[in-house]
């Protein structure tokens, strides 16, 4: 599972394993039902993958808050 944090114009990210018990929490927390999931700023924002766009869009709105 793929997890980004973005703050102040910087981005990191993290993996977790699924088959940890964090990877699992993450799963129930957030219904993930399939991989990649990707998380940012622990919140859900898509499963199977993205676009860059779609990440760039969603970054452009981060930085706005």
């Amino acid at each position: 599972m793929r997890t980004l944090y973005a703050k102040n114009n910087y981005i990191g990210k993290s993996l977790t394993a699924l088959s940890t018990p964090e990877g699992q929490a993450l799963i129930q927390k957030h219904g993930i039902l399939s991989s990649p999931g990707i998380l940012i700023n622990d919140e859900f924002f898509a499963m199977d993958g993205a676009t860059e766009k779609q990440l760039r869009e969603k970054f452009e709105i981060l930085k706005q808050k």
